[in-house]
Parts: structure tokens; sequence; C-alpha cells
């Protein structure tokens, strides 16, 4: 029988499936539901960790819960609960913190907006448990646990520090506007977001400019697909 803990993904190499995930997630929710969002606001350091921290947390608790009676032996749950308790402080602080940006930028009731972004966590872990199966999402995810609970509070926060480059989060840091996040080579790079569209030359020029993708086609070799743009706002 295959080990439990054979094959099991990394950490950065979770983190990607996590990026694509909630890319998507994203920009499905920018698509069709924009009047939600609260106007656009930006995290500073402190708080972008809080909210990666969070995230954590909550793909921790999912795993705990999805995966416990599938790998029994491993005591995934247990081990959730472990790390809850062993970083019981900081995950106060993170939460504050937290709580603290939605009331900056919403003061109507900024816990209830600190849970329902939690709950918005927790479900899209949950559906990606299901469109993976429990049983594959098991063993690819399931070692985020044990990493999880390994690191010391000072590892912990190096963690969540690196991760500003690494994942997606509802709001960009300060001083970031738009993320090439699907690019795995690239790093979490600013941009000044510009309301003007491209123009291929002026007048008549523009009419006979080619697309791109002709142009590339006439050379003979394969257009690269487009990179997915994602803009970066505050939400709910």
């Amino acid at each position: 029988m295959k080990s439990a803990t054979s094959d099991k993904a990394s950490l950065p190499t979770v983190r990607k499936l996590r990026r694509i995930a909630a890319a998507v997630t994203t920009a499905c929710v920018l698509a069709t539901s924009t009047s939600a969002w609260a106007k656009p606001a930006c995290y500073s350091a402190a708080e972008y960790d809080a909210e990666q921290a969070v995230r954590l947390h909550t793909e921790l608790m999912v795993i705990g819960l999805t995966c416990n009676a599938i790998e029994a032996d491993r005591k995934l749950f247990s081990k959730y609960q472990q790390f809850t308790t062993k970083n019981r402080t900081s995950l106060m602080n993170w939460e504050k913190v937290l709580i603290g940006h939605f009331r900056e930028t919403d003061k109507s009731n900024p816990t209830r907006r600190f849970d329902d972004f939690r709950t918005v966590v927790a479900n899209e872990i949950a559906q990606r448990s299901a469109l993976l199966t429990p049983p594959v999402f098991c063993q690819t995810h399931s070692d985020i646990v044990d990493r999880a609970l390994a690191l010391s509070e000072s590892d912990l926060k190096r963690y969540l520090a690196d991760s500003r480059t690494d994942e997606i989060g509802k709001a960009p840091p300060c001083g970031v506007t738009v993320a090439e996040l699907l690019d795995s080579d690239l790093p979490l790079t600013a941009t000044k977001a510009s309301t003007k569209p491209s123009v291929q030359g002026k007048g008549n020029d523009a009419k006979k400019a080619k697309p791109a993708k002709d142009a590339a086609a006439a050379k003979g070799g394969s257009a690269k697909p487009a990179k997915t743009i994602v803009t970066a706002a505050k939400v709910d």
C-alpha cells in the first residue's frame, strides 16, 4: 500500500495551486459581483501577513476536517488544534489586525466582515477539495498541516512575509495595483493601472495594424496564450 506521506506537494507547490485557484475565483468575483466590493484599498505589510495567516489557519482547519477520516493515522484535525494552541497569541493578533483593516474601509460591522471573509476562504478550499476529490486533495494537501505545525513562531512569520510575492490577497500590498498572478516564474510586481486602451498606430495606421497573434503566426511560431491579469481590490 502506498504510504500516506509519500509524493506529497511541498508548500511552494501548493502555493502555486492556491494562487491559480484564488486568481480564478477573484476574476469571477470581479466579473459578477463588482457592486459588492467596497472602495479600492490596499494592505500594509502587517495587514497582508495577517490575511495570509488567516488563510493558512483556515486551510489547516478544512484539511483537518476533510482528511481526518481519510488519513486517520495522521490525526490531522488534532494537529490543526495543536497549531491553533501553539500560535494562539499570534493568531489573535492577526485577526485583530485584519478586523482593523475592515474597520478602516467599512465601519458598519468589521467583525462580521472578517467572519464573512473567513467563511468565503473556507468555502473556496472546500470547493477545491470537491473538484480534486477528497482522496486526491488529501494526498496533495495533508502535508501542509505537518509542515505548518513544525514551524517555529519566527519561521511562521518569515513564511508569511515571503508569501507576499507568491500569494494573492483580497487586497494588494500598498503600492500594487495589478499583478500577473498566474505566471509562476515572475514575482508579484506593481504597475500603474492605465485607463486608456492600448492602440497600435494612429489614424489609418491603426486599422492596418495586425493583431499580435497574427504576427506571431506569420513567423511560423505559435502565439503564447495571454497572461491572465487580475486587478486586486477590496472585497465586500
